[in-house]
C-alpha cells in the first residue's frame, strides 16, 4: 500500500504534525510500522528498506524491523546479529510469553526487559552478554539514580531470561551477578506543598511546549491527562500500579469509598477499602464524565506516567533523584500520620501486612510526633501552674541545693 500520513489534518494556522505509515506486504506477510518522520523522500527510503529485509530474511522479527525503519545503516547490523544465535530482545519476549504469562508482576518484568534492551541493545546476542557486560550494565544504572533495589530487580529479570536461555543450550555458564544490600535504601522522599505545586504546575505545562522537531513524532498532549493521576495518588496514598487497574465497578460513589479487592493486582494481596477526599472524588468524577472507559486510569500508563514525572521534576528544578511517583504515596502517608499521629491507621490505609513495616518507613515521623507530645506536657504544666500556683507538696525544682554534712538542703 502506498505510504500514508497518520494523525488529525492540522486546523488553519495549525504545525502539521502527522507522519507517515509505512504499510506493505511480502511474501503473503503485511507489515505497518510507523516511518517515524513526516518528510516523503526519507519515509519512502525507509519503505524500501523494510522491503528489503523482509525479501533477505522473511522471518525477520517486528522488533528486527523497527531497528531497520531507524536507519538502513542498522540493517546491515540485524542481518549480522542473526547468524549469531539467540538476541536479548528474542530471549526476553520468550520469557514473558512463556514463564511469566501469567505472572502478577508480568507488567514490571516487561519493563525492566525494555530496560534491559534499551542499555544493551535489542539485538545483542545473549551469548554475548559476560561479566563485564553485567558490571558496565550495573554503573549505567547507578549513573541513571537507580536505588540498589532496583538495580536488584532488573538483575533478576535478566537472570531469569538468561537462565532459560542455558536451559535450552543457547548459552553456557551464566555470567555473575552481583546483589546489592537494599538494607536502609527505602525511598522517603515526602513532597512538601510548594514541591507538589511546582511539580504539578509542569506536568500540566508539557501540554503547551513547543512542537517536536521536523522529522520526528508529533508530542503527545496529555499533561492533563497525567496530572489528575498524580493528583489523584497524592490525595489516596495509593501505588502506581493499584490506580492504574481501578475499575469504575471498584468505587462506591454514594459512600464516598473506593475498593480495593482483587488480590492479583495487590502486592500484597491483601484487599482494603479507602474513604476518598473530596479532591479524589473530583478527579474521578471528572475522568467519568470524560467517558473514559473500563476505569478512571486506563487510557493511561506506568512508562508515559514515568516520562512526565522525571520531565516535570527536572523542569521544576528539583534534583533529588528520590523524588519519583512512590514519593507521592509517601507523602500522602506522612500528611496522615502528622495529623492523626495514628501508626495503625495509616498501616491500614497503605495496605501494609505489617505494622513494623510501617512504623520503620515513618520513624522520622513518629519522632517528630513524640518531641511535639513532650512540648504538649511542657505547655499543660506550665498553663496549670500559672492558674493553680506550684504543688506544694513538691520541691521546687528551680531552686539550688546546697550540702550540709552529707545532706541536701535548698538555698534561701
Amino acid at each position: 500500500m502506498p505510504l500514508r500520513l497518520k494523525g488529525a489534518s492540522p486546523k488553519p494556522g495549525e504545525a502539521d504534525r502527522r507522519y507517515y505509515m509505512i504499510d506493505v506486504q511480502e511474501g503473503g506477510r503485511r507489515v505497518r510500522v510507523s516511518s517515524g518522520t513526516r518528510q516523503k523522500d526519507a519515509a519512502l527510503k525507509k519503505e524500501q528498506a523494510v522491503l528489503d529485509a523482509l525479501r533477505e530474511h522473511p522471518d525477520i522479527t517486528q522488533a528486527e524491523l523497527l531497528e531497520v525503519v531507524r536507519g538502513r545503516a542498522r540493517g546491515a547490523k540485524v542481518a549480522a546479529v542473526r547468524v549469531q544465535g539467540m538476541t536479548l530482545r528474542a530471549a526476553c519476549v520468550r520469557v514473558l510469553d512463556g514463564q511469566w504469562a501469567k505472572a502478577k508482576s508480568r507488567a514490571t518484568y516487561k519493563i525492566n526487559c525494555g530496560e534491559l534492551c534499551r542499555e544493551l541493545g535489542d539485538n545483542r546476542p545473549v551469548a554475548a552478554i559476560t561479566d563485564d557486560v553485567i558490571e558496565d550494565l550495573v554503573k549505567a544504572f547507578d549513573k541513571r539514580g537507580n536505588s540498589p533495589s532496583t538495580i536488584n530487580r532488573k538483575l533478576i529479570a535478566l537472570r531469569i531470561v538468561l537462565a532459560e536461555c542455558k536451559r535450552r543450550k543457547e548459552i553456557g555458564a551464566l555470567p555473575e551477578m552481583p546483589h546489592f544490600s537494599e538494607r536502609g535504601t527505602a525511598r522517603t522522599f515526602i513532597l512538601d506543598r510548594a514541591t507538589e505545586q511546582a511539580i504539578f504546575a509542569e506536568v500540566l505545562a508539557w501540554d503547551g511546549l513547543e512542537a517536536a522537531p521536523e522529522g520526528g513524532h508529533p508530542r503527545r498532549r496529555d499533561g492533563a491527562e497525567y496530572l489528575t493521576l498524580f493528583e489523584f495518588l497524592v490525595e489516596s496514598g495509593l501505588r502506581l500500579s493499584e490506580a492504574l487497574n481501578i475499575r469504575w465497578g471498584d468505587i462506591r460513589w454514594e459512600e464516598g469509598l473506593l475498593r480495593l479487592w482483587r488480590a492479583e493486582e495487590l502486592k500484597n494481596g491483601r484487599p482494603r477499602t479507602l474513604p476518598l477526599t473530596e479532591r479524589a472524588k473530583g478527579v474521578l468524577e471528572g475522568r467519568r464524565l470524560a467517558g473514559i472507559k473500563g476505569g478512571p486510569f486506563k487510557t493511561l500508563n506506568k512508562r508515559r506516567a514515568e516520562h512526565h514525572w522525571n520531565s516535570a521534576r527536572d523542569r521544576a528544578g528539583i534534583e533529588d533523584k528520590e523524588c519519583v511517583i512512590h514519593a507521592l504515596r509517601h507523602t500522602c502517608a506522612t500528611r496522615l500520620l502528622e495529623l492523626t499521629g495514628d501508626i495503625k491507621l495509616v498501616q491500614e490505609w497503605l495496605g501494609h501486612k505489617d505494622i513494623a513495616t510501617t512504623s520503620k518507613v515513618y520513624a522520622h515521623v513518629l519522632t517528630h510526633k513524640l518531641q511535639g507530645a513532650a512540648a504538649l506536657l511542657d505547655a499543660q504544666r506550665v498553663q496549670v501552674t500559672a492558674r493553680e500556683g506550684p504543688d506544694p507538696r513538691l520541691h521546687d525544682c528551680n531552686r539550688p541545693t546546697t550540702a550540709i554534712h552529707g545532706h541536701s538542703t535548698r538555698a534561701n
